[in-house]
């Protein structure tokens, strides 16, 4: 399948809010700054994960970002990394 035919098929669920998926969106950006990466929508169809270096890659759900950051990133994506969890904390503050 092509990347068009695949993206026009991945619209997300039909109960969710624009506004949750800015929310989530702007999570996710925070767990990745902590490994070096970004994230951005990419047309309502997913997402693009970029690295400092310049390198991106399309993820087509919020689960396949996860395993593009642990390939760009070269660390794990636990969220109980209490590393992760004591750079998250110091952004809230």
């Amino acid at each position: 399948m092509c990347a068009l035919c695949g993206n026009l098929g991945n619209s997300g669920h039909w109960s969710e809010h624009p506004a949750d998926a800015r929310l989530r969106e702007r999570l996710v950006g925070r767990v990745l700054e902590t490994r070096g990466l970004t994230i951005r929508t990419w047309t309502g169809q997913g997402y693009i994960v970029a690295s400092h270096r310049g390198q991106s890659e399309h993820a087509p759900s919020l689960e396949a970002v996860w395993a593009i950051a642990e390939r760009a990133s070269g660390l794990p994506s636990d969220p109980l990394d209490p590393g992760l969890i004591k750079a998250l904390e110091r952004d809230d503050r």
